[in-house]
């Protein structure tokens, strides 16, 4: 009896101890890690990792296909979502956006194609074959009237698309094409100009956090107002 009781109260115990853990502060996001950093001083990322170190809060950033990584930080799954432009809580009510931004994005074309005349901006890709990463809204909604547009899963996927010559054009951020097309090693394809939309981009979240939003937009000020730099 006495052992069962112990056994039992240790269990109790342990259980009481998982429980009393605080589980980390988790954001989505449809960047992979290896996109992610793109300053030498102070990216995005790191931005936001140190807003929640200082607040003395556990930070985890789960990549996911950008779909369904807005769906769940929408849902409540995530606790918000990492780098989205300033309007995606038109579509993600739930979703409440933290100013200032942490970065900017320009979306721009990138092909093998020699002339491709972008001074109508989006309206000059009607008569190409476009691909881009399901769930970017800004691409979704621009080229909702188009014919000839292909949705795939991620990034690599879609510049090896169109280097094997299957793509026309696809529409993806300047600066992480470039990098991208160098880890690949992807030959004769480059970004044109100008881009198609450029954007500030934001941290987003559910709106059960509502309550933390001025305290992390008052420790981005701050580490932005520190580190005197342009976030890219």
């Amino acid at each position: 009896m006495k052992l069962y009781l112990s056994t039992l109260l240790v269990s109790l115990l342990i259980s009481f101890n998982v429980k009393a853990q605080p589980s980390a502060f988790t954001l989505n996001t449809w960047l992979p890690a290896t996109e992610r950093l793109n300053s030498p001083l102070l990216d995005p990322q790191q931005l936001i990792s140190a807003v929640f170190k200082q607040m003395n809060m556990e930070l985890l950033i789960v990549n996911k296909p950008a779909e369904r990584s807005i769906r769940e930080a929408n849902s409540g799954i995530a606790d918000g979502e990492f780098m989205r432009i300033s309007n995606i809580h038109d579509l993600y009510p739930n979703l409440i956006k933290v100013s200032p931004e942490i970065g900017q994005m320009n979306f721009v074309v990138f092909s093998k194609l020699e002339n491709i005349d972008l001074s109508a901006g989006w309206q000059g890709l009607t008569s190409y074959k476009i691909g881009y990463v399901m769930g970017w809204k800004i691409i979704e909604k621009n080229i909702a009237s188009f014919k000839h547009t292909f949705s795939v899963g991620n990034a690599a996927t879609l510049f090896s698309i169109l280097s094997a010559d299957r793509f026309d054009v696809i529409i993806y951020e300047q600066s992480r094409g470039l990098k991208i097309i160098k880890q690949l090693g992807i030959m004769n394809v480059n970004a044109k100009l100008p881009a198609l939309s450029s954007q500030k981009m934001y941290l987003f979240l559910h709106k059960k956090h509502q309550k933390l939003v001025p305290q992390i937009s008052q420790t981005i000020n701050a580490i932005k107002a520190k580190a005197k730099i342009h976030l890219n």
